[in-house]
């Protein structure tokens, strides 16, 4: 506890420490930039190229989305976006944990349910169902969710399967 703070120098080499300050800049043309003396004070540089972990992740991209193969719902219902999320930091007064969101994808209209635990799911969305379905006379054809337990479980999937629910899943990590 008693020991004194100390520093230790940086072993970045003068290229990359370059590369860096001119915004990830392309370190060969940096070393041609030295080696004709285009800049003032630049110090002499390695002509090693390293690999820059931040440049490689720029670099990468993913695929896009196939097109054509998403659909929008042309009428009230016909499409539901649903996701939990949780557990919450702070629990609400009635102790819940969680919240369901379920959205229109027609109308946008959203509606949050919150939940104690997970396990609630299917009962909650059962309830949203039957509201929705008597309130607005439409009838639920597809439900997309993500690939979370919640809405794999059996107890959901025969749920969707009885209603003669569409149960369409998400790619992970995607908006």
């Amino acid at each position: 506890m008693e020991e004194e703070p100390a520093a230790f120098p940086s072993t970045t080499s003068q290229t990359k420490l370059w590369h860096k300050r001119l915004g990830h800049f392309n370190q060969a043309i940096l070393v041609q930039m030295q080696k004709k003396k285009m800049v003032q004070g630049m110090p002499n540089l390695e002509e090693e190229i390293t690999v820059c972990s931040s440049c490689q992740y720029g670099k990468q991209n993913k695929l896009p989305f196939p097109l054509n193969k998403a659909w929008r719902a042309i009428k009230k219902f016909q499409l539901i976006h649903t996701n939990v999320a949780g557990p919450l930091k702070t629990i609400s007064l009635n102790g819940s944990r969680y919240y369901i969101a379920f959205i229109d994808d027609y109308t946008r209209m959203c509606w949050d349910y919150f939940l104690k635990f997970k396990i609630e799911v299917t009962s909650v969305f059962l309830k949203f169902k039957n509201w929705i379905e008597n309130q607005s006379g439409h009838r639920i054809q597809v439900v997309r969710s993500n690939n979370g337990t919640e809405y794999t479980s059996n107890k959901f999937v025969k749920f969707c399967h009885d209603a003669w629910i569409e149960h369409q899943y998400t790619t992970p990590y995607t908006p």
